[in-house]
């Protein structure tokens, strides 16, 4: 039982706290350098046992060489954890030059509401810490009275059981290997030396690792003259063990060779498998190396695709036409797999074109189409620094080449132009004008085909056509096209934006929405108009950014609070909102949100399974 415990009932609270200080006034630690002290919470020392002039005495504010207020951090620590460590600085009994650096540990003293501390200069500290290890160190031993030993970094030994007191000095050849190793970056090494026992000198290796920070070297020795002798006494033995050997392996021999003649037919045998093996792993690299080959082209068609999914799987068609059309003409198996690949890349210059002209949903002007047209430069350029790519170089650079010298970019016509690239071409204005493009209406099979013929002798080589007319005459153009150009991922939708996302509102403008109901008027069944009135009255009398900034807060609204699939800016303020099935909208309350506005609004509804064709939705929409 403690003081406090023990007299809590019997004494007054300034007896038990008169005995607690005598108590702990007189107890020590650390040669007597540990002591405790006591303070109130407001910071009043009642007890000092080195120096007395604190006792009684306010040092809540007294601060330490490094600025800080030790007696305010005790209590702060007291009052938010109940104890804990801190730091600060203060005179060693013995040098009052300047301050040292002090670790302490206050607990606080519930009943009384105290703090009690103690503490230690940090170099004190370490040095019991750094004794505790070199303590320890000094009692392992291993094997031939191996043990450790440790130095400073000024090379003044902490521990040995040798006679050595400092390794620097310059009387020890082996004090400047020390010295390298300490001034180096190397944080452990080996250094040999020799040392004399008596009259005898003996070579040594020793095993150097800095540790504490670099202020430590712990290393120990191994006598590399008795190791020589283990060696030695090692070889004599080995060499009485070979004599004793010698005469068996003299009678084997004999053994042996008979064996080695028959080892040496399995080699044989061996060594043909090992070929075989070998070719066999030679045509597994050849296939892998194809394979190889197959997917950078499979990358960089679907890099092309991805930038231009307008015409998306339009190299795969292209690459299966000519194919087709090659097969008809007979041309060799080579040239059939080249015009595949060549097929699969020939667009690849357009990865180099810019978005605004690659997607732009309307007709060029002259100057976007001679951009368009550098496609083919651009692909030559890039296949002809792909080695396993550079025969294909040509037929890209020449696939827009026509017949009678009007094409690009060599204006090449007749036979100067390549029969691959030829084919190519053919290949590539079929796929055009039956794919479906969100811009155009895709052509049947056999308007293509009558399309083609019309330019034989003038677009195209009229031999290579005619094989042609008859080979595509079999293709079912309908297996091979996708269901939509229209943008699928949020990148593309991005990309897309340039043409159709309204500037102001950002949301699709009107041009969009007659691109998607051009493509399926029926792929959503639910059309609400909502008409805005009065809204030029509005815009004039606050003017146009007011406008724009009001507008942009209609659309908002109707976004968070109708549900809807496809919302479009439409004749200016009017908006219309698709979805797949029927949605009932409540225009009250965009009604209420507008009529501080002095504006109102509309709905209309409309089922567009009532309407045959787009054109007729179109019309119907601008009467209203």
């Amino acid at each position: 039982m403690n003081i406090y415990e023990r007299n809590k009932e019997i004494l007054s609270s300034e007896q038990i706290l008169t005995q607690i200080k005598i108590a702990i006034e007189n107890i020590r630690y650390h040669n007597g350098n540990g002591y405790f002290s006591i303070h109130t919470m407001s910071g009043m020392n009642l007890l000092h046992p080195i120096n007395r002039d604190f006792e009684n005495t306010l040092v809540l504010d007294r601060k330490d060489s490094s600025g800080k207020h030790p007696v305010k951090e005790a209590i702060y620590i007291a009052n938010t954890k109940g104890e804990g460590v801190f730091s600060w600085h203060y005179f060693k009994p013995n040098d009052a030059s300047r301050e040292f650096k002090k670790i302490g540990i206050v607990k606080k003293f519930e009943p009384y509401n105290l703090i009690i501390t103690t503490a230690l200069f940090e170099e004190d500290f370490n040095s019991i810490v750094e004794n505790r290890i070199l303590e320890h160190l000094s009692q392992i031993e291993y094997q031939d009275k191996g043990y450790i030993f440790v130095v400073n970094k000024e090379g003044s030994m902490l521990l040995t059981k040798s006679n050595l007191k400092h390794v620097k000095d310059e009387s020890h050849h082996y004090a400047q290997d020390f010295k390298s190793f300490v001034d180096s970056k190397q944080s452990r090494t080996y250094i040999q030396y020799s040392l004399m026992k008596g009259d005898k000198e003996f070579s040594k290796i020793s095993y150097l690792q800095k540790a504490n920070n670099g202020e430590w070297i712990i290393g120990t020795g191994f006598n590399l003259d008795k190791l020589n002798l283990m060696i030695s006494k090692k070889q004599k033995e080995l060499n009485i063990e070979y004599k004793q050997h010698l005469n068996f392996v003299l009678i084997s021999v004999l053994i042996i060779t008979s064996i080695l003649l028959i080892l040496s037919w399995l080699l044989s045998q061996y060594l043909e498998r090992l070929f075989f093996s070998f070719k066999k792993q030679l045509f597994e690299k050849e296939l892998e190396k194809l394979d190889n080959y197959q997917q950078t082209i499979t990358s960089l068609v679907n890099l092309i695709e991805q930038r231009d999914f307008y015409t998306a799987g339009h190299s795969y068609r292209v690459s299966h036409y000519s194919t087709v059309i090659a097969e008809a003409m007979d041309f060799k198996s080579e040239d059939i797999n080249m015009l595949q690949q060549i097929g699969l890349l020939h667009d690849i210059g357009k990865i180099s074109i810019p978005d605004s002209i690659l997607l732009k949903p309307g007709k060029l002007t002259k100057q976007e189409f001679d951009i368009i047209k550098c496609h083919t430069t651009l692909g030559y350029d890039v296949v002809s620094k792909i080695p396993m790519f550079k025969d294909f170089a040509n037929i890209i650079l020449s696939h827009h080449e026509r017949y009678d010298g009007t094409g690009y970019p060599n204006g090449l016509k007749g036979d100067e132009i390549p029969p691959l690239a030829s084919v190519l071409s053919i290949a590539d204005s079929f796929d055009a004008m039956t794919s479906r493009r969100i811009y155009n209406q895709r052509k049947t099979a056999q308007e293509a085909l009558l399309e083609l013929e019309k330019e034989s002798g003038i677009l195209f080589d009229p031999k290579i056509l005619r094989v042609a007319l008859q080979a595509l005459q079999k293709i079912d153009i309908n297996h091979h096209l996708q269901e939509s150009q229209l943008p699928k991922t949020a990148i593309e939708k991005e990309r897309f934006a340039y043409f159709f996302k309204d500037g102001l509102t950002n949301i699709s403008n009107e041009n969009y929405f007659d691109l998607l109901l051009k493509q399926d008027l029926h792929q959503y069944r639910c059309l609400n108009l909502i008409l805005i009135h009065n809204f030029s009255l509005y815009n004039d009398k606050y003017g146009w950014t007011r406008g724009d900034e009001l507008l942009i807060k209609i659309t908002k609204f109707i976004q968070k609070k109708y549900k809807t699939k496809e919302l479009f800016r439409f004749q200016g303020v009017n908006f219309i909102l698709l979805n797949d099935t029927h949605i009932d909208i409540d225009i009250t309350l965009l009604e209420k949100e507008i009529k501080p506005f002095s504006i109102s609004c509309e709905l209309i509804h409309s089922n567009l399974n009532t309407f045959e064709k787009f054109d007729i939705l179109k019309e119907y929409l601008n009467k209203i």
